[in-house]
């Protein structure tokens, strides 16, 4: 389960840096699929501190720097089936000053034929 979603390095350096703004010892990043794409299903996430009994809990560790940080991450039990090989990134759109997370995964293969998409999201 350790190697359940993989993060570019963008993205790693960005969660990174928003567990050191929050100070929180106790929050997680939380990871999850939802109803809503033209597929049934897309890839969302949110900061949590809240961890129940079916979640699955991984510690994701960023090489910053030369220093490594852990961070928490949690997975309800129904989603962990979807996120195996999912891949998030961070990128800052040209022209744009704030940037987006984005999960993809290319071994899930529920897109539709109308958009040519696959379970995918930008966050």
């Amino acid at each position: 389960m350790q190697n359940l979603v993989h993060f570019s390095q963008a993205a790693s350096e960005k969660l990174q840096e928003l567990f050191q703004t929050e100070r929180d010892d106790a929050l997680k990043v939380r990871l999850f699929v939802v109803g809503g794409s033209c597929s049934g299903l897309q890839y969302a996430f949110q900061m949590d501190n809240t961890v129940v009994d079916d979640d699955t809990v991984l510690i994701h560790e960023v090489n910053h720097n030369g220093q490594i940080y852990s961070i928490p991450l949690i997975a309800d039990f129904i989603s962990v089936q979807y996120l195996k090989g999912a891949i998030v990134d961070y990128r800052i759109p040209e022209g744009e000053a704030e940037g987006r997370f984005s999960i993809h995964n290319s071994s899930i293969q529920i897109g539709c034929a109308g958009c040519g998409g696959g379970m995918g999201g930008g966050y």
